[in-house]
Order: C-alpha cells, then structure tokens, then sequence
C-alpha cells in the first residue's frame, strides 16, 4: 500500500531564489616498470612512519590486504555446511570513497559507471575520481515536506536503478523504505532532459510501476525491467485499519498480470510482445538481440529480438527446487553467467546458483557457499570471478540480508574475501574497463589505487540540496518554514533588521520570524524566515516586509534552510 501524498511538495530553486533578486545582483617498458617498482619501493623505506608525516601530506589509501591500524574485518555467520573462508587474496582493493548513507554502482549503455549516494548520482571520470554535483539533485522528487523533521525515517532513500547515457539522456528510480506505516515506498521514476530530472507518469488505474534495469536497444532506445505495485482509488487518504476490498485486490491483480514487463522506456521502438512471460531479469543490445530469464520457479533462458522470442532453453534446476534469478552478466547474447538463488522450500537449505550459458547450452556451475544467493555477479578479463551475496539488487528492500564478497581464481575454488570493518559490509562489485569496483552498505573501494579518498555528503546534506535545487514552492495550506527573498545585499542586514523592526511588531502572526542569511546554489541572500506559515497567514507578513523594504521583496515560498546562529541576525516573536 502506497502514498504520493508528498510528490507536489518539492523545493524552491536558485531560478525561483535569484529570480527575485536578479534584478540587483614491451620489454623495454617492463624494465622501466621494474626500475621505477624498486625505487618507490627504497623510497617508502626511507620514508617517515604515517605518523611524523606533514599534516598536509596525502597518506595512501588503505586496502584490502595491508591496511596499517585498520579495525579487525568484520566476521559474518558462516553458512551451514560451508567451508571455512580462505584469508584475504593478494588482490588488493582501496578504499575511493566513505560516508554514511546508502551507496550503489550502475553501468551506463557506454560501459562508463555511476556511483549512487542516496539519490544522487556521480559519475567515475577516466581517471577513476567522481565528485558529487548539486546540479545533478534538480528536480528529484523530496519524499518530505520542507521542513525541520524531513530526515526523521529517511535513511533508507536510495537509487534503485539507473540507466543511459550521461547528462541528459538518463532514467532514475528512487525509493523509500523509513519502515513507517502508510510511508510512500512505491518507485518514483524520472528522467533526465534539459538539465533537470522530470518524474515520469507511473500510475495507471490499478497499479504503478517502476523501472528496475535499463539497457540499450534499437535505435537508439531504452530497454527497462519494470516492477508493479498495486494501486487502489482512494488510498492517500486511508488511516488505520483500512483497506482495500477483495474486489479491488482483484482487480489490480488482474491489471498487473495483464501489464508488460519488458518495455521501452526512452525511444520510438515498442518492445517485442512476450505473451504471459514474466521477466525477472534480461540484458539487450543495439543490434535487437535481447537475452532475458523468466521469472518463473523453474524459468527459461530466452534469446529475444524485436519480433519476439526467437528460442529458448530451460535453466539446470532439480524438480524438487525452485530458482529466484537476480541477475544475468552478459557480453553477447550467446555468452552470459546467470546469477540468483536456489530455494528448497520446505526441505533441506537454500544456495546460491550459477549458470554458465555459452555454446548454446545453459549449465550450472560452482557457487560461493552462501544461502542468500547470489547478488552481484563479474568476470574480468582473466578469468577470475567475483560474487557478492545477498538478496537482488534489483529489487527493493535489497539492502537487508548477510551479504559477503567473494572470489575465484581461473580453476580455482571460490574464497572469501574480507574487508576493513569501517568499511561497512561488501554489498555490491562492478567492473570498469579492468578495473574491480565494489559498494559496501556505505563505502566505495576499487582495485585501482585512487589519489585520495572522498568524504561523501551525508544524507541531511543531499535532502537539504534536493531541496534547494528544486522547482518553487508555494505555500498552501501549511508549510514548517516560509521563506522571504529581500532585494537588501547581505552586508545591509543591519539597516534591514531596522526596517522590520518598526513593521512587524504591528503585523497580526503568532509564532517566530526571522531575519536570516541563507546560501542557495553557492549565493549568499538575505530573506525572512517565517515558522508555521499557512496561505492565510503569510499575505500580511508579505505585505509588511513589502513596504518596509520595497517591491523588490520576493513571493513567500515554502523552504527550509538550517541556519546557523551567526547568520540568524534578528528574530521576532509575535503573538496574535
């Protein structure tokens, strides 16, 4: 059950701002590789230990396998009747990024990679760097009201998808899981064009969708997995106990039984027709070729084009067993690793499961031994395997579980791989041209040595910048916070606080005003900052500032900024 109930509620932007006050204001190679190893090598022996470095000077980043005073790796319940993990490989990976909010990898149709922060996106630079850009939040639907309180339950606002092709050709699938009732957890889709995300229309009569996997198809277009929730006339406005009827739950049910799976979410091309198949996970390619797997307890492997399905072949599973797909890794429609759970039901354990399809022919292969299955899923250039485990990444709610990372050399057997505990649990690996690339719940490390290790921005900071790079708001029937651009340059505060002073100790409002200076989009304002505001109340607080400071005074638009008490120059406290 799903609310929108806070879509409308978005945030003023710099345009709604600054709009206001505008008006103012080879072998040789290899024994020179040898040469420069040793000489780096003599260097770090003469080097000082980390602690008598300059406090400026740039400390490597740590690593998987030599990390100097990092905590013990944290220990994860061993899956019954698995061996016991191997020590960590020589294979290093360092630590590129930390934080504490939710974090993600998504591949763009070009091969490049986006690292996801909550529901802002960054994308890896050739040398491996990747920055966060407010620019990249404008437009992103807030799943709060602005206000104070817009953080409480919110730490689980995440990217479920994204897709495309860098700037402005790309799709977003956020979503919420506060774990509060009633909350809006449905997918909030949006696309990128001119600069700015726009939301796309999800909801049909009885359900909405979101967009869990974009690929590339024809001519130019967009392939995407969507998901369905079902949708009940009526429902914002349900408190308590209540329900829908088992005549609507039908319905719906009905709706999204009748609903395509696989369709194209950017571009002319219609998706090819495949009847009553559910799709649980596919990849495509610009010359129509289309591999995808069934979402069924024993589904099949399906070679699609834009006609439809061309063959198909049964995945190896036991009678007795069923299997949950989460993903397939493929570099052409006759070369891919399937990759998911095998279920027991009732009987015996679950497993991971891993399918090899190549030479026309689908069979199952050796797994990590861990009962979650498996959730991401990359083969590098030389052979070598690596799986994390955990439930479909794809899917929401995915960030729960006992997730693990592991690797399997070229013949070899699969090994446990561990990671700094501050590091936060392997979730997720990805590949970047050569390069290995893994999220944890809240970190990003890589096997290519990064030049420093970036601090992400913290949820409150990514919420306030949704906020602040976002369409107006108007106030309506109650907002937390209001807030008053003034034509006055910051500098003038004292004379402004002046005029105020001798209008609103008149002005008919029970609660706070503040004179404040706020920082949107880089620049500096001064505005009036005014708390439990309605459509009622704020035309004569307008109306007062007006014509204390002139007509250069902007709309009253419903903002929160957290302002410190430095730049909160003067407050008012008024009773009606």
């Amino acid at each position: 059950m799903t609310h929108h109930r806070y879509r409308s509620q978005l945030l003023i932007s710099l345009l709604g701002l600054l709009g206001l006050a505008a008006c103012k204001s080879g072998p040789a190679e290899a024994e020179a590789q040898a040469q420069a190893q040793a000489q780096a090598e003599a260097e770090a022996e003469r080097a000082p230990p980390a602690a008598e470095l300059a406090p400026d000077a740039q400390a490597p980043a740590p690593s998987v396998a030599a990390v100097a005073g990092a905590p013990e790796p944290a220990s994860d319940p061993a899956t019954p009747g698995a061996p016991e993990p191997a020590a960590a490989s020589s294979s290093e990976l360092h630590l590129a990024a930390r934080g504490s909010t939710h974090v993600g990898l998504h591949t763009l149709v070009d091969g490049r990679l986006v690292v996801a922060v909550g529901p802002q996106l960054m994308l890896v630079e050739p040398d491996g760097s990747f920055r966060p850009d407010p620019k990249m939040l404008a437009g992103i639907v807030h799943p709060r009201e602005p206000g104070e309180d817009n953080l409480i339950g919110l730490n689980r606002w995440y990217t479920l998808s994204a897709g495309g092709r860098w700037p402005d050709d790309l799709v977003l699938t956020t979503t919420l899981e506060s774990g509060f009732r009633g909350e809006s957890d449905t997918p909030v889709v949006h696309r990128r064009a001119e600069g700015q995300w726009q939301v796309m229309s999800t909801r049909s009569k009885h359900y909405e969708w979101g967009a869990n996997e974009i690929h590339p198809w024809i001519e130019g277009s967009l392939l995407t997995r969507r998901s369905y929730d079902p949708y009940y006339r009526g429902q914002e406005e349900w408190e308590g106990e209540r329900g829908p009827s088992e005549a609507q739950m039908r319905t719906a049910r009905q709706g999204i039984e009748r609903a395509r799976t696989l369709v194209v979410i950017r571009g002319v091309p219609k998706a090819p027709e495949l009847g009553a198949r559910r799709v649980a996970t596919f990849k495509s390619w610009t010359n129509g070729d289309i591999l995808l797997v069934t979402r069924d307890a024993h589904p099949d492997l399906v070679i699609a084009g834009p006609e439809g399905e061309r063959s198909h072949v049964a995945l190896p599973v036991a009678s007795e067993r069923e299997l949950v797909i989460h993903g397939v890794e493929a570099s052409a429609v006759g070369d891919a690793w399937i990759y998911g759970r095998d279920v027991a039901g009732e009987a015996g354990e679950d497993r991971a499961y891993l399918a090899r399809w190549a030479q026309g022919a689908a069979t199952r292969i050796d797994a990590p031994p861990c009962e979650e299955g498996v959730a991401s899923f990359v083969v590098m250039a030389d052979g070598t395997q690596w799986a994390t485990c955990g439930p479909s990444l794809h899917e929401r709610y995915s960030v729960a579980g006992a997730p693990g990372l592991w690797r399997k050399p070229v013949d070899g057997a699969w090994i446990r791989e561990r990671v700094p505990a501050d590091w936060g649990e392997p979730r997720q690996v990805a590949k970047l041209g050569e390069e290995l690339w893994l999220a944890t719940q809240h970190s990003i490390a890589r096997s290519g040595t990064p030049k420093q290790v970036l601090e992400l921005p913290e949820l409150a900071v990514i919420s306030s910048q949704v906020f602040e790079f976002g369409p107006p708001v108007p106030v309506g029937g109650y907002c937390d916070y209001a807030l008053i651009t003034l034509p006055t340059a910051p500098s003038e505060a004292a004379s402004a606080k002046a005029a105020l002073d001798r209008v609103l100790a008149k002005a008919k409002f029970e609660g706070y005003i503040s004179l404040v200076k706020v920082t949107i989009r880089g620049v500096e304002l001064l505005g009036v900052q005014v708390s439990g505001a309605n459509d009622k109340s704020i035309p004569p607080i307008e109306a007062a500032v007006r014509a204390a400071l002139g007509e250069g005074v902007g709309d009253a638009l419903c903002y929160w900024s957290e302002v410190d008490d430095d730049d909160t120059i003067a407050t008012w406290e008024l009773d009606d």
